[in-house]
């Protein structure tokens, strides 16, 4: 019951300091799942790695689809996205 507590402070704590710096979750996360809860560390990596796939796969679905509600992109600067996104493959 008492870790049970523990998890769900770490994610509130964790949720609220990225709605207020905007830092990413892994910077946050992680430290506190390997040092606050004592996870081993590959296994805090993977299940972040895993969390994140299943979180932004549909944010950049949604993020498609948003261009279609908005007309033919002119909310969109998709020649700044293009460069980062085609190196980062």
């Amino acid at each position: 019951m008492e870790f049970l507590l523990l998890k769900i402070l770490i994610g509130f704590t964790v949720g609220t300091l990225i709605g207020l710096t905007g830092l990413g979750g892994g910077v946050l996360l992680l430290p506190m799942l390997i040092f606050g809860l004592h996870i081993p560390a590959i296994i805090a990596v993977g299940s972040d790695a895993l969390f994140n796939f299943f979180t932004k796969i549909p944010a950049s679905t949604s993020c498609t689809c948003g261009r279609e509600l908005y007309g033919r992109g002119s909310y969109w600067r998709w020649q700044s996205a293009a460069f980062p996104a085609l190196t980062s493959a």
